[in-house]
């Protein structure tokens, strides 16, 4: 645990008071793939629009050891959009860089792999919003092992 409490550290904004007492984390700059996963170590954790930007078959067996037994994987995916493009234009323009990494992500191959990893799928919906984007929203429980 201590690896992981030193990068935690150096790596992490301190943690913002959220909705109902929960706390969460930004990290800022890392390679996610790249960071040392304490096994067994969480009950959530939380993927939301972040699968699309790296390499998630190398990221999803790592992410499942380190989830608790009975733990969930939450996942939030962007489906393609014939009337919005994937990165939306702001008035943020650096934002446009990461058009070129993005990649959408299919909800189908991502419940597969995840079952190999010994995560259950146990909800999955759609969201759309009024611009044309729409989000997979998908739930993951970890089995008992």
């Amino acid at each position: 645990m201590e690896p992981f409490k030193q990068w935690f550290a150096k790596n992490v904004m301190p943690p913002t008071e959220g909705y109902g007492g929960i706390y969460w984390w930004c990290i800022p700059h890392v390679e996610l793939t790249d960071v040392a996963l304490e096994r067994e170590a969480f009950d959530l954790v939380h993927a939301g629009l972040v699968l699309e930007y790296l390499e998630w078959p190398l990221l999803l067996p790592r992410v499942a050891t380190t989830l608790k037994s009975g733990g969930v994987l939450s996942v939030v995916l962007q489906l393609p959009s014939t009337s919005s493009p994937a990165v939306t234009p702001t008035s943020f323009v650096s934002l446009q860089s990461l058009e070129t990494l993005f990649r959408f992500v299919d909800p189908g191959a991502l419940i597969e792999a995840a079952r190999g990893e010994g995560l259950t799928l146990s909800n999955r919906r759609a969201e759309l919003l009024p611009s044309g984007k729409a989000f997979e929203v998908l739930r993951f429980v970890k089995h008992a092992v």
